[in-house]
């Protein structure tokens, strides 16, 4: 009886003691590192959580890479305080580029660390990830060094190439070797001198795009306003010698343009042909600006990059144009209700409103290029009884002939009414609204049908 009875308390002191380990397993289950975040001069530490409810089959990767995003936070970032970098700053205006690059680039780079542990309570999944600092440091300054040596290589690929397209690659290639570590100094030994690389790039690169230069192939570039089409040739040319297949933008507000090719030929020209004249002036511009956006996006895959680089100005040639404006002849009958008269109102606005855009204006006819022959008559309208009002309409027609008396422009308006307190008023009020049809319809619309 004795024994049984001491079987029984054993046993029921082994459950107990069970129970109360399971319950103290329960209380110390929560790692110490999640209830009070590490901290250690010697590891950068990263903890990181997904929700497996809401991620259930990506949760340990995001949780991975919430718990690197903390580890990077701990890892201060610093741009270069060199004067060369802040210069560079300065010019292209890239401090706020670098400071956000950076901080997203460093997370892509940054090697050696190592998972401690992880834990899941419920949906929660944490990861707790340690990276050694000096390791980090060695690590990083190992990959500045391969870096720096592949930079001067492509660097130096750059200034020895004589093809230009390759030339700017390797500039664009030489900084972007150097990305992962914008914020770094980069001092370095390129050919027995001490530089900043970052900057050596930029300021050899400027070199390289302003050597560029493109010329007319006329001392003087000049159209005839009444036959426009017209070829115009330029070459482009790079430390004296024709520079191929380089794309150039043609700008122009003047003029109705069509560029013949895409790009320099083998002798570095490029063609522009003038199909019309949108504005009527002597004195126009044309802008030819090099565009790199091609070989931009052949060089490198990072749009960092690749902002830097469009930041910096290339180059660009505005060459003045001179029209040829024609000498117009002018010739007119205005007559006064079917009658001849004297009155030259039609004449003199079209003479008026052809020397305010330059135009040339001869009396005589071999000089004349252009001929304008306006023919012009009133009759009288209603005359409202009791109100002394008077009503009169003007017909014109406006025509132009070339040299060979071909007709080339023609309009004719019914009708231009005119009210005042007499017929003679009105006819004179009727010939003042003819003016303002010349000079406000009739000859702009003949110029832009040009």
């Amino acid at each position: 009886m004795i024994r049984l009875l001491f079987l029984f308390y054993f046993s029921l002191f082994i459950i107990s003691c069970s129970s109360s380990k399971k319950l103290n397993e329960t209380i110390e289950e929560t790692p110490h590192w999640l209830k009070e975040f590490p901290i250690s001069q010697t590891h950068y530490i990263g903890i990181g959580l997904a929700d497996k409810s809401k991620f259930p089959t990506d949760y340990i990767k995001i949780a991975q890479k919430n718990a690197l995003q903390n580890l990077v936070s701990q890892i201060k970032v610093n741009i270069s305080s060199q004067s060369q970098m802040v210069r560079m700053q300065k010019e292209l205006n890239l401090k706020q580029d670098i400071n956000s690059f950076i901080k997203i680039k460093t997370e892509d780079i940054i090697e050696g660390y190592e998972i401690i542990d992880t834990y899941t309570k419920g949906n929660e999944y944490w990861v707790y990830y340690s990276l050694n600092k000096e390791l980090y440091r060695e690590i990083k300054k190992k990959k500045i060094e391969i870096a720096t040596e592949k930079s001067k290589v492509l660097l130096q690929n750059a200034l020895e190439s004589s093809n230009l397209k390759n030339k700017y690659i390797y500039f664009v290639s030489a900084l972007g070797e150097l990305e992962p570590y914008f914020n770094e100094s980069f001092i370095t030994d390129l050919n027995g001198r001490e530089v900043n690389l970052k900057s050596e790039i930029i300021s050899q690169f400027r070199s390289y795009i302003n050597n560029y230069l493109i010329n007319s192939t006329n001392d003087k570039i000049s159209l005839d306003l009444v036959h426009p089409k017209s070829k115009i040739n330029f070459q482009l040319m790079h430390n004296n010698k024709p520079a191929t297949n380089v794309a150039i933008d043609v700008i122009s507000k003047s003029f109705d343009l069509n560029t013949i090719s895409n790009q320099t030929d083998f002798k570095g020209f490029f063609s522009v042909s003038i199909n019309k004249i949108n504005e009527i002036e002597i004195h126009h511009s044309i802008e030819l600006a090099l565009n790199f956006k091609t070989w931009l996006n052949e060089a490198h895959t990072s749009e960092f990059i690749k902002s830097l680089f469009e930041k910096i100005n290339v180059p660009s040639f505005t060459f003045p144009i001179k029209i040829n404006a024609p000498n117009f002849r002018i010739s007119s009958i205005e007559k006064q209700y079917t009658n001849n008269s004297n009155r030259q109102d039609l004449l003199l606005a079209t003479q008026d409103k052809l020397t305010s855009i330059g135009m040339k204006i001869t009396e005589n006819e071999d000089e004349a290029q252009l001929h304008i022959i306006i023919n012009s008559e009133t009759k009288k309208g209603s005359h409202i009884i009791g109100h002394k009002m008077y009503t009169s309409f003007l017909k014109m027609t406006f025509q132009i002939y070339d040299q060979k008396s071909h007709l080339i422009f023609s309009k004719t308006i019914d009708e231009i009414k005119g009210i005042q307190l007499s017929y003679e008023k009105s006819e004179t009020n009727a010939y003042f609204n003819g003016k303002s049809i010349i000079k406000d319809q009739i000859i702009p619309e003949f110029f832009e049908n040009l």
